[in-house]
């Protein structure tokens, strides 16, 4: 019997057969003569206990530290020491960084909670009340994400014609704290402009919006979570196009007027304009947006017009010169961005006259006329109403104007006469 239970194969319930041979005789019942006296195979026998067999599991193996994991755990057992064999569950900690707390340490599902954000090993065992067998499973907690201020872009600034749609088109985007049960509250607001403009539906990102004259308007898109606000704006620039033939142009943010020192390096920042002594011989650059001259017009008269922000007197020689390109890219904090800019054929020389009383803004702060810079400018293919353009300055001496870091009311401007 020992040879047949202990093959590979045997199973409780199989089947075995024995053979007799020998000499003499003895004769007893065969199963057709007395089924009650066929014979009847007695075998006594002892099993080992065998340790329960363990597989622990959690829902989701990453979480966030508010959050409670949630546990389960099943056990196969041979049913010994004592049959039917009785099984007792605990969950506790093997590694981790800090303590956890079980719903029920006892019960084979249960939930954990942490205090501390780490890996954990939980351990789930199993007695049979000789021996015992353990699985572990694991936990990441990870730290409860903070509120982030929603982020809101107003859209390109604009230029259109004062018959054309105003449209404002933006963009908003949260993640969805402290409350994502609870709406954003979305607003447009007009923050400036000649006349009084209505925003249709001022709580949606895009919209449309009435207007009484033309002129530069600016609004503001607004998102609220319950908890932070964030805010962009943007301009739209109403033109008569029909009506007008002259325009001003103002720098309209702090990275559009810049120096860059001798060494190349950017300075995006300055409260002033040296041109284009500081320290050393610098180039200063100023960038137009939303230019609202059309493709191919005849420039009759430009200039820009600068604000005394320093007196100066030393005698002064400066060269005046456009980037050549149809949409100046915005200038940015990084060496040389001004003078690897590629510039326009002409240029303008100008001797600035001594500039004496500080805020003064008048004839002697005002460049020659650079009617042939602008025209090169928009005689380029890709130029169309609406794009930028920058003016850059180098030379010798010094005049000190205004920056919009400085003073953004005084801030340089450039006015275009066109036909």
């Amino acid at each position: 019997v020992q040879q047949i239970v202990t093959r590979e194969n045997w199973v409780p319930g199989n089947s075995m057969v024995f053979v007799f041979e020998g000499d003499g005789t003895r004769t007893a019942e065969a199963f057709d003569g007395d089924a009650n006296g066929a014979p009847l195979l007695t075998v006594t026998y002892t099993q080992s206990n065998s340790a329960p067999s363990v597989s622990a599991s959690v829902d989701i193996p990453v979480i966030q530290l508010s959050d409670t994991a949630y546990l389960n755990a099943t056990a196969d057992d041979d049913g010994l020491p004592v049959e039917p064999g009785f099984l007792t569950h605990q969950w506790s900690v093997g590694n981790g960084p800090g303590g956890v707390t079980f719903g029920d340490p006892d019960s084979p599902s249960t939930s954990a909670s942490f205090n501390v954000v780490g890996t954990y090993d939980l351990i789930h065992t199993v007695s049979d009340g000789q021996l015992s067998g353990q699985d572990t499973v694991t936990v990441t907690v990870e730290p409860t994400p903070q509120n982030q201020a929603p982020v809101v872009m107003a859209g390109d600034d604009q230029v259109i014609d004062i018959g054309e749609v105003m449209a404002l088109n933006g963009f908003v985007d949260d993640d969805g704290l402290p409350d994502a049960g609870v709406p954003l509250i979305i607003e447009w607001t007009q923050v400036s402009g000649p006349g009084t403009a209505v925003v249709q539906d001022d709580d949606n990102v895009s919209t449309v919006v009435s207007y009484s004259e033309p002129g530069v308007y600016t609004f503001e898109l607004s998102a609220y979570d319950g908890e932070l606000l964030s805010t962009d704006e943007v301009v739209v620039t109403v033109v008569d196009f029909v009506a007008s033939n002259s325009v001003t142009i103002p720098i309209i943010n702090g990275n559009d007027d810049m120096e860059e020192f001798a060494d190349g390096g950017p300075d995006l920042v300055s409260s002033d304009l040296e041109m284009t002594f500081d320290k050393s011989n610098q180039i200063v650059g100023m960038r137009f947006q939303a230019v609202p001259v059309p493709n191919g017009a005849i420039i009759t008269a430009a200039h820009v017009q600068f604000t005394v922000d320093e007196v100066d007197s030393a005698p002064t020689d400066l060269i005046v010169q456009a980037e050549i390109t149809d949409n100046s890219a915005p200038f940015a904090d990084e060496m040389r961005n001004l003078s690897s800019r590629s510039l326009t054929l002409a240029s303008v020389p100008w001797s600035p006259p001594a500039w004496t009383v500080r805020g003064q803004s008048g004839a002697p702060q005002q460049t020659p006329d650079l009617a042939g810079l602008i025209q090169e400018i928009v005689d380029q293919p890709g130029w169309t109403s609406g794009n930028a353009l920058s003016i850059l300055v180098e030379g010798n001496g010094v005049r000190t104007a205004e920056s919009f870091d400085g003073d953004a009311d005084s801030a340089a401007r450039l006015v275009i006469e066109y036909q």
